[in-house]
């Protein structure tokens, strides 16, 4: 019976001996690892709020860029890159029918440079020719009313105007860094 007394000791001695070496070889192998680990996931979650942050950057960015496109677009009919004259005459008369005018005859004069005067004569109501001026002024296309002349007409008044329109200017071509006048392409070349 005390052999297997002393049997069952040694037994336990060795279990307790194995869980001590289990315990040593895990804190000294497998705990680094652990921390290791858990140091770059803390690194990764820290990047992750970078990254979110950036994104939401970038969305907003994105968003104010979306709503500068729709200003961008505003201003191509404010002030069109070319004369656009159909749509110039499309746009009076569509003001002008809002409030029961009409437009009988209309000029254009293209200057060349970034403005064109238009001069037309409009019939209507004196409601109406007030309300067409007001919708020219706030129209989404620049006007600039320079004159207008009004005479009693059959249908009430008729408004001779004349308005300034814009349009971009034409593009002057690039030479080596260096603006180049177009115009001046056929210009003597004497004394160069």
């Amino acid at each position: 019976m005390k052999q297997s007394k002393s049997n069952s000791q040694i037994l336990i001695a060795m279990a307790v001996l194995i869980t001590a070496a289990c315990f040593w070889f895990s804190w000294k192998s497998i705990i680094p690892q652990y921390q290791t680990n858990k140091a770059t996931l803390d690194t990764i979650k820290q990047q992750n709020v970078v990254n979110d942050q950036k994104v939401k950057s970038y969305n907003k960015a994105k968003e104010t860029l979306d709503g500068a496109k729709s200003t961008v677009e505003d201003l191509k009919v404010a002030i069109p890159e070319d004369k656009d004259i159909p749509n110039l005459i499309s746009e009076l008369e569509k003001i002008a029918s809002a409030y029961g005018t009409y437009i009988p005859s209309i000029q254009i004069t293209d200057s060349g440079s970034t403005t064109m005067t238009v001069a037309f004569s409009i019939t209507g109501s004196i409601t109406g020719m007030g309300k067409f001026i007001k919708d020219l002024e706030n129209d989404l296309k620049v006007f600039n009313l320079k004159s207008i002349t009004a005479t009693p007409a059959a249908e009430g008044m008729q408004l001779s105007l004349q308005i300034e329109t814009y349009k971009i200017a034409a593009k002057a071509s690039v030479s080596a860094g260096k603006a180049t006048d177009t115009t001046k392409a056929g210009a003597n070349k004497e004394g160069f």
